[in-house]
């Protein structure tokens, strides 16, 4: 079983704890956390250097009253983060877009009030690296139109190891971003 499958598998419910820890090992198994409503989420006692990095899975609804993205930032930092390339793609349109950010930022911006996403990244973590960097996916329907958008973000910081992650679902512009769905975050190596 490979990384992509036994996460979508676990997701899904279809192994029971006893067989996960046995397929996967038990540092393997992904912390999944239900959100209803939330401006933000925090993965706190991670150690970056340890883990190597993480996949995350975003699965929900994103309910805005303006147009919003929405960001992870390694330990509630906001500076350092390098220009965000998303290459979108819907049935009318598709582009590139350059957005400066103040966290790994998942979306543009650009897309309406009110959708759900189901979105996937990986995100390095180690020190001494160049810099930090997150590649991410998310599909998003809303108002009858579908959206694909690929996302690389990276963060020039590359001393600070990380030891939590906040997932801000209320970026500007716009106000009153919240997220009801799964959030599901898997290190990608043990200690």
């Amino acid at each position: 079983m490979n990384g992509v499958q036994d996460q979508y598998i676990r997701a899904a419910g279809i192994l029971n704890a006893d067989l996960s820890t046995e397929l996967l090992g038990p540092k393997k198994l992904a912390t999944v956390v239900h959100l209803t409503a939330s401006s933000a989420y925090t993965f706190s006692g991670l150690d970056g250097n340890a883990d190597y990095g993480y996949d995350i899975t975003l699965m929900g609804q994103h309910n805005t009253t303006a147009t919003h993205h929405f960001e992870i930032k390694p330990n509630s930092l906001t500076t350092g983060f390098g220009s965000t390339e998303h290459y979108w793609n819907d049935a009318a349109a598709n582009g590139v877009v350059n957005n400066t950010a103040t966290g790994f930022r998942l979306k543009t911006n650009s897309y309406a009030v009110n959708h759900t996403t189901v979105s996937r990244m990986t995100l390095t973590a180690r020190t001494g690296m160049v810099s930090r960097v997150m590649l991410g996916q998310c599909i998003i329907h809303h108002a009858g139109a579908r959206h694909s958008d690929n996302t690389m973000s990276t963060w020039n910081d590359n001393t600070t190891n990380i030891t939590s992650l906040l997932f801000d679902f209320n970026v500007s512009p716009g106000t009153a971003g919240t997220f009801t769905g799964v959030v599901i975050l898997r290190k990608l190596a043990e200690a």
